[in-house]
């Protein structure tokens, strides 16, 4: 269904729009070969035609009433609708806009878009097309709720994640804390070897220090009596 953003406002289309609203409508009901014609230079009647076709008679009454009804609520009531109940060929005169609903044979029979061949053509598909902004809009919304749902999960992960965490400190502040008193034994183990070990090469230390102390008063008694010797 055509959404309208300012329903009952009066005159709140250009001929422009109010068309490609139209040829959007015939297409939203499954209308064919949409065209939408510029007279504005050709006509003194009216500015677009809007011509569509249609498979059948319910299908054409469908389009024609489509049209009306969102016309009217969009504030541009048409001058008036013929042949609706016809089931050959519809006409909807929005004043500057005039829609030509048909069925195939009657179309091409009348040949309104051979008659006014010199009109500009408006590129109906390029026109319709949406937006990437409007394409994306149904994902967002998608995406948002998908996200609304996943929210109370998400919390609730959150919070066993954390719970888990918790539990896992604690755990491993336990062990630390069992593991403490061996480790203290351990270092003062350690620190006693050590310590039996310093003390035991203490004396070897000390020999070795006074052997060099001989050993380097000995050099120097004889270098001062080689160079006394030389004076």
């Amino acid at each position: 269904m055509t959404v309208i953003n300012n329903p009952g406002e009066a005159n709140i289309l250009d001929a422009r729009k109010k068309a490609l609203l139209i040829a959007r409508i015939a297409e939203e009901k499954q209308a064919e070969d949409v065209a939408v014609l510029n007279i504005r230079k050709l006509s003194s009647f009216t500015d677009y035609l809007v011509i569509c076709t249609v498979e059948s008679a319910p299908q054409l009454k469908a389009v024609a009433d489509e049209i009306d009804d969102v016309m009217r609520r969009a504030g541009e009531r048409p001058l008036g609708v013929e042949g609706a109940l016809s089931g050959r060929w519809a006409l909807i005169d929005c004043n500057d806009v005039v829609a030509h609903v048909f069925t195939g044979p009657v179309r091409e029979y009348y040949d309104i878009d051979g008659l006014w061949a010199e009109a500009v053509r408006l590129d109906v598909a390029a026109e319709l097309k949406p937006k990437p902004v409007e394409k994306l809009k149904p994902v967002v919304k998608e995406v948002a709720k998908s996200m609304a749902k996943r929210k109370p999960v998400a919390k609730a992960a959150k919070k066993a994640v954390k719970a888990a965490v918790k539990k896992v400190g604690e755990k491993v502040a336990k062990a630390i804390a069992k593991r403490k008193p061996a480790v203290k034994k351990a270092v003062k183990k350690i620190e006693k070897k050590v310590a039996k070990a310093v003390a035991k090469r203490k004396p070897a230390v000390k020999a070795a220090k006074k052997a060099v102390q001989k050993a380097v008063k000995k050099a120097v008694k004889k270098v001062r009596k080689a160079v006394a010797k030389k004076r």
